[in-house]
């Protein structure tokens, strides 16, 4: 499997963020894999927080499958 990490090193509004793309093969195709940690500096709710990464993540993912699908 083949990984991409990166971390931000400091930001006003980022306390922590890593992330980690895996990309392995499965069957007759590709899984992707994408994992995130980011802590705001700001006293966000988690549940805000995981709401808005998750979303965004969920339009990356789905502009990849489309752009593969073809």
């Amino acid at each position: 499997a083949d990984r991409v990490t990166a971390e931000l090193a400091s930001s006003e509004d980022i306390a922590t963020y890593w992330s980690q793309w895996q990309v392995r093969p499965e069957g007759d195709g590709t899984a992707l894999e994408y994992q995130l940690k980011i802590s705001p500096t700001a006293p966000v709710p988690q549940w805000m927080v995981s709401r808005t990464t998750r979303g965004s993540v969920e339009d990356l993912l789905a502009a990849i499958a489309a752009h593969f699908e073809g």
